[in-house]
């Protein structure tokens, strides 16, 4: 048989390094980082899919000489490989912490900031977030939330809210539940531009890294909960921090806190979060859903990809700065103008989807 011949050379030997470079290139598409990062074959086996690791502590190779395991709270194969996948989703990423939930991330984030400190949040935020800020970080960690419609406040106003132990400015976009924008860029470039410096950081959830990629807009932080789009299937419970490069020490310290703390996968993220496999197909569908729902229920309804002005946002300024092929989104808002009566009729009347309490693309 004759050998393969390659660009004129023999098996292609002479460009192994051209080939190890496409190959590095090939790897930008969202559904190939997704599939591929985290789970490249095993060096010793071949197999193409990650071992699931249940081992919950490491032999020693001597006293204080391990092969970078210890002990499962601290980190262990299967989580640190997901979490390479997480940094590798999420555009401008290059480390990422995955948590036992939402609620676990926004726990450690808010811890790292310390006692007596400040934040600046978005009035529509989260429920459970808005709970953490408002009764456990303050209460005890002493810290204080400023909530500011950052949607419509002007410069000044956002300014004037940054006090000298401001540590953080929150943001949500869309915001949870009723999907308003922020531009994202305009409040990073206010927060930076401050003598206080406060970090940025942004909840994901919503559009999930296959719509936003907040990092490149430059937000310090990124959160999920994994539960909702990135899993998409119901169940699987977890939660998620990215941070850029340059944020290497804030990464340390969110290490520190996540071993500390404890708030860890249980079950060591052993590929039961196996939406982000297929996010790139699904997010697609799950769009196309929320458009025909909202189709059917015109009056009334409040989404994050039909309205004009979110159109005018995400296809304007903002889509040169991180977000790409936003057409709509999966998540929709039902405004009944009703007696509670008639929405209770409405919602009983339907046959699918579900009355749950979630988001994702099932």
């Amino acid at each position: 048989m004759s050998p393969i011949v390659l660009d004129g050379h023999s098996n292609g030997h002479a460009h192994t390094d051209s080939f190890k470079k496409r190959r590095e290139e090939d790897m930008d598409g969202f559904g190939t980082r997704a599939i591929h990062v985290g789970s490249e074959p095993d060096q010793q086996t071949g197999a193409v899919i990650p071992a699931i690791s249940l081992s919950t502590t490491y032999k020693q190779e001597g006293v204080g000489i391990h092969k970078g395991f210890e002990y499962s709270r601290s980190g262990n194969p299967n989580r640190n490989a997901f979490e390479r996948t997480l940094a590798s989703l999420e555009s401008g990423g290059a480390h990422a912490l995955a948590f036992s939930s939402g609620s676990a991330t926004t726990a450690t984030v808010l811890s790292s900031i310390g006692p007596n400190a400040h934040i600046v949040s978005v009035n529509d935020v989260y429920g459970g977030t808005f709970r953490y800020m408002s009764r456990v970080a303050k209460e005890n960690q002493g810290v204080d939330t400023t909530f500011i419609d950052l949607e419509n406040a002007d410069e000044e106003e956002i300014r004037q809210a940054i006090q000298p132990n401001t540590k953080l400015i929150w943001i949500e976009s869309p915001t949870n539940p009723t999907l308003r924008l922020i531009d994202i860029p305009r409040i990073v470039s206010i927060a930076h531009s401050h003598p206080f410096k406060p970090l940025v950081l942004v909840d994901n959830t919503f559009l999930s890294p296959y719509y936003s990629s907040p990092l490149l807009q430059g937000a310090d932080i990124v959160v999920h909960s994994l539960t909702k789009y990135v899993n998409g299937h119901s169940d699987v419970v977890m939660g998620a921090a990215i941070l850029p490069a340059h944020h290497a020490a804030l990464r340390e310290r969110l290490a520190f806190l996540q071993n500390a703390i404890g708030a860890v996968d249980g079950e060591g993220c052993d590929g039961r979060v196996r939406g982000h496999a297929v996010g790139a197909v699904e997010e697609g569908a799950a769009a196309g859903d929320g458009l025909q729902v909202r189709e059917v229920v015109e009056e009334g309804v409040a989404d994050g990809g039909v309205d004009e002005h979110v159109r005018v946002a995400v296809e304007g300024e903002l889509a040169q700065r991180g977000f790409a092929g936003f057409d709509e989104d999966g998540a929709q808002v039902l405004a009944v103008g009703h007696p509670r009566e008639v929405a209770h009729i409405a919602l009983e009347s339907r046959l699918i989807p579900e009355r749950i309490s979630r988001l994702g693309r099932d």
